[in-house]
């Protein structure tokens, strides 16, 4: 009886290690990128901003700066420049971290 439970045991155990091996392979770190353009669009609901014809996330810890100070998301317009950098997910998402008001890009 004692074999029987110690046999299950090492049963699960080595099929819990299986799965986690699976979940760890199939996991891709985001990728650190770098944007700018015209704002073309925003949405204060879900978090969105439209630049360059691109759908972006804001995340909720998202360094902003307008007019050279201290910013939020909420204080960004439609027409504004920007430059920005993102997180690029293996799923297609796109989350800004940092983005920062710039007169000097041309518009896109």
């Amino acid at each position: 009886m004692t074999y029987v439970k110690r046999f299950c045991s090492v049963m699960v155990l080595l099929s819990a290690c299986w799965v986690l091996q699976g979940q760890a392979a199939s996991y891709a770190p985001p990728v650190q990128m770098e944007g700018q353009g015209v704002i073309h669009g925003l949405s204060f609901e879900t978090d969105q901003i439209l630049v360059g014809g691109q759908m972006y996330y804001m995340s909720q810890t998202a360094r902003v700066e307008i007019a050279g100070s201290y910013g939020a998301f909420t204080m960004l317009k439609e027409g504004m420049k920007v430059r920005f950098n993102y997180l690029e997910y293996a799923d297609g998402r796109n989350e800004i971290v940092e983005l920062y008001e710039d007169n000097n890009i041309e518009d896109s």
